[in-house]
């Protein structure tokens, strides 16, 4: 079943460390007035992104919101799980904060192909600036498969996509409402990206004008 935002409770985490595959793949300062229904609360400072995937079945999949403590308390958990089938640890994911430039404070120090770490970047953009309730589907998938694969090239379709969720939220000019709201919003660059996308558009082009 899907996690709801109770599941993650006092003692209830013990069933979702012991029913799910957990992975944290974001950590996002929040704008000042936004507020998430994490799963352990009311969030409004931070949270973090999970993926979980039922042991199971494996079908059952998707995200859930948490703040400081309670993801580290699963991570801990999970850990110790780990540990006991000599696998490795579940890192902490880096802290992306939209307020200064770039978003990671002293650059990503993890190693990632130029183009996965501009879309790294659109994708933490998105969710620190999109006012949603969930984040699933597409956005969460492509954050998620960079996360876990750093080194292996996003795909064309992957880029498309991007490029279909910055149209679809108009993803800049909401960033620079924040902005003209009071927030705070760090300088920002994708031209690798920018330069991918605009390829497999021509090529595209080309192929309906032959």
């Amino acid at each position: 079943m899907p996690i709801k935002n109770i599941d993650c409770y006092g003692n209830k985490k013990n069933d979702l460390v012991k029913n799910y595959f957990l992975t944290p793949i974001a950590h996002i300062k929040m704008l000042p007035h936004m507020k998430k229904d994490g799963c352990c609360g009311e969030l409004t400072e931070e949270f973090y992104i999970f993926s979980y995937t039922d042991i199971k079945t494996k079908q059952d999949r998707g995200t859930f919101f948490v703040g400081h403590d309670c993801a580290h308390k699963l991570i801990d958990m999970v850990n110790v799980i780990k540990k006991n089938a000599s696998s490795e640890p579940l890192d902490i994911p880096p802290t992306f904060d939209i307020s200064i430039d770039g978003g990671f404070a002293g650059g990503y120090k993890k190693p990632i192909k130029v183009l996965n770490y501009d879309v790294l970047t659109i994708m933490l953009l998105l969710a620190s600036s999109w006012d949603v309730k969930a984040f699933y589907g597409a956005p969460a998938n492509i954050l998620e498969r960079i996360v876990r694969s750093p080194l292996k090239l996003i795909s064309r379709r992957d880029i498309l996509k991007v490029n279909e969720l910055i149209e679809k939220v108009d993803l800049f000019k909401t960033i620079k409402k924040h902005e003209n709201e009071g927030a705070k919003i760090g300088h920002f660059t994708i031209p690798y990206f920018k330069t991918v996308l605009d390829f497999i558009q021509s090529e595209e082009s080309d192929i309906i004008r032959k």
